[in-house]
């Protein structure tokens, strides 16, 4: 029987040790609840006038087969106009609400706005599979030092105009550098990089793509990010002001631009333009011919090399059209490099 001794004793220890145990079984099981719920990948969205397309977008980035609390959705709308911040208000993600400035900058708000280990960029304008961010997750976890970027997909239906600028499949598709559609990288080497161009209307997912390799960084473009862009540009018009813009920043960085061999071949094709409509003026016929066949032949560089780069063999029917589509792109950058031009030397 227990002694008088036993039981004083029994009732002093006896709260000491369920304080004890409280504190073992209580604390625990918190710490674990508060690593499970910190989203593990944030996914970083510009938009800009974006109705049509960020609620598919959304929707899609919704449904994915990986729970919900490893990762998070983050907008950052550059002051909208069109309903773009109506449609995002009714989904279950973070909004950053008008917001301005150039794009690059847009997307570092979204990245200072993250919580997770692993930032993804997207564009509003694409639609991820529903095991995306769970590949996106097992690559930056087993490659840590990787930056990692997709291709953009055509969507059902594509016009001419899509299904013949992007040409090939989903492997032979994938771009030579990052594109803002689709890049995934852990937030530390975002961070050592800084981040992205917040000077450039456009190409800075390229300009992230080379700081990336300058710090030692390995860049690997992969199908399994590939996205499907609803945003293409779907006639010739559409495409011409699209690559128009794409060349408003050649003249920023020249240096840079002289290492681009497309950069190269605007040139190319600008230089021969002038030389035929200086040897009209002088009526210089052999050498007119000459320059106009220069000048037409540039695109012609741009057509084989996407033929080649695609790995397809298009009939004779599309020749024509992919011919068109590269000529289009040399003028509208040509126009956007003499614009830029102008507005250098303009007082």
């Amino acid at each position: 029987m227990p002694t008088s001794v036993t039981i004083g004793l029994r009732a002093w220890l006896d709260p000491i040790f369920y304080f004890i145990g409280y504190l073992l079984t209580s604390r625990k099981p918190k710490d674990i609840i508060v690593t499970e719920i910190k989203p593990y990948l944030s996914v970083v969205i510009p938009a800009y006038n974006e109705a049509d397309h960020i609620g598919e977008c959304l929707n899609a980035l919704r449904d994915q087969n990986c729970a919900q609390e490893k990762y998070e959705v983050i907008v950052v709308d550059n002051k909208s106009t069109d309903g773009t911040l109506e449609i995002v208000q009714q989904y279950n993600v973070e909004l950053l609400a008008r917001q301005a400035g150039n794009v690059g900058k847009i997307r570092n708000l979204g990245a200072q706005k993250a919580k997770g280990a692993v930032l993804a960029f997207i564009d509003a304008d694409c639609i991820v599979d529903s095991d995306w961010i769970t590949r996106a997750i097992k690559l930056s976890t087993d490659n840590p030092t990787t930056v990692f970027g997709g291709g953009c997909l055509l969507p059902p239906n594509p016009t001419a105009v899509e299904k013949y600028w992007l040409l090939g499949n989903s492997e032979t598709r994938l771009p030579k550098d990052l594109i803002g559609a689709s890049i995934v990288l852990r937030k530390e080497s975002f961070k050592k990089i800084d981040g992205f161009d917040e000077s450039v209307t456009s190409g800075e997912d390229t300009a992230l793509s080379r700081s990336a390799t300058t710090t030692g960084l390995v860049v690997r473009i992969t199908g399994e990010l590939s996205v499907v862009h609803n945003g293409n540009a779907k006639t010739y018009s559409e495409f011409a002001k699209r690559q128009a813009w794409h060349g408003e920043n050649y003249i920023r960085d020249v240096a840079s631009s002289m290492k681009d061999p497309t950069f190269i071949i605007i040139l190319f094709s600008l230089a021969s333009l002038s030389l035929a409509l200086l040897t009209a003026i002088f009526s210089l016929i052999e050498w007119r011919f000459l320059f106009i066949v220069l000048f037409f032949s540039a695109p012609i560089v741009f057509s084989v090399k996407r033929i080649v780069r695609g790995r397809v063999t298009p009939p004779l029917t599309a020749l024509p059209i992919i011919y068109a589509l590269d000529f289009v792109y040399v003028q509208a950058r040509s126009y956007s490099l003499l614009k830029s031009i102008f507005s250098t030397f303009r007082p």
